[in-house]
């Protein structure tokens, strides 16, 4: 019999079976090029398509990928990110801006989230124009700009894939 396979169908193991028959599974549509198949010698389960001379030469474009939503540790590092690059190329603007702005709000524009940037840059505003008549609201001036602080060291401390996920992925607020 040769090489005897073992592949996935509907996430159960099936199988063993000879090469033969599973290039005749492939071809007819029942084992995707994606789907997992392992032989003895072999040290994990592989998607077909990536075992030596299983498959022969594709004849014209890949097939459409499944639709499944990928998250950015999914794609692999030569795959471009959908908007990931120019998100994360910001990172360190945003994070400069937390630390030298943070009241204002600067940051939160920067990283797509304006309206909490403008919620943070009306309430410095109001808060400094109210201060000279009382000085409680200065107070609420100083406490804007330490969250800006906190949130422009965190973003530089951030890996890429972190920053991404929380602040463009999840669209975290605060911290």
């Amino acid at each position: 019999m040769g090489a005897a396979y073992y592949y996935s169908r509907d996430g159960e193991r099936a199988g063993p079976v000879s090469v033969g028959e599973l290039r005749r599974l492939i071809d007819d549509g029942e084992v995707g090029r994606e789907d997992l198949v392992w032989k003895e010698g072999m040290p994990d389960w592989t998607p077909a398509a990536r075992v030596e001379g299983l498959l022969a030469p594709a004849a014209g474009p890949p097939p459409l990928p499944r639709s499944r939503a990928l998250a950015p540790a999914d794609l692999g590092p030569d795959v471009p990110r959908p908007d990931y690059r120019s998100f994360v190329g910001r990172k360190v603007a945003a994070g400069v801006c937390g630390i030298l702005f943070g009241g204002f709000g600067v940051h939160k524009f920067i990283i797509g989230q304006p309206l909490f940037g403008s919620i943070m840059l009306a309430v410095w505003v109001v808060s400094f124009v109210a201060g000279f008549c009382l000085l409680v609201p200065f107070f609420i001036c100083a406490l804007l700009n330490l969250v800006g602080l906190i949130e422009g060291i965190l973003y530089l401390t951030k890996s890429d894939d972190d920053f991404y996920q929380q602040y463009a992925v999840e669209k975290r607020p605060m911290f």
